[in-house]
């Protein structure tokens, strides 16, 4: 939430995003780079970034921060399953945003289709 910006800085959180970056320019284009991205707290929150191209890459980096608008609806006990201890979000390079992925529980694990939450079996 806005309270990790407010502790770690938004000039440090963009110097960490223009990390990211670098990194992703010198593996060049064609040669994928798996970043997750894992905030703790309750529950814990993922970002796996996973783009081939740098463009795309770079663009998922820079989006990150606008889920932050989106966590309390997203986190919303009323639409999420019970005892989630892990949401995991995907950059969706056709649509350009970050999309919820999976949820798990100790025992459930759930996906995120057509706007609600389904368990996977």
């Amino acid at each position: 939430n806005e309270a990790f910006f407010e502790w770690f800085e938004f000039r440090r959180w963009e110097k960490v995003k223009a990390v990211f970056k670098e990194m992703k320019r010198r593996r060049g284009n064609g040669n994928a780079l798996k970043i997750n991205i894992n905030f703790v707290g309750n529950p814990r929150i993922i970002f796996t970034i996973d783009s081939e191209d740098r463009q795309w890459f770079d663009n998922a980096v820079e989006k990150i921060d606008t889920v932050l608008e989106l966590l309390p609806y997203h986190l919303d006990p009323k639409t999420l399953p019970s005892e989630i201890s892990e949401i995991i979000y995907k950059f969706d390079s056709i649509l350009n945003r970050w999309r919820l992925n999976t949820a798990s529980s100790e025992k459930k694990k759930y996906i995120f289709k057509e706007e609600i939450w389904k368990e996977i079996k």
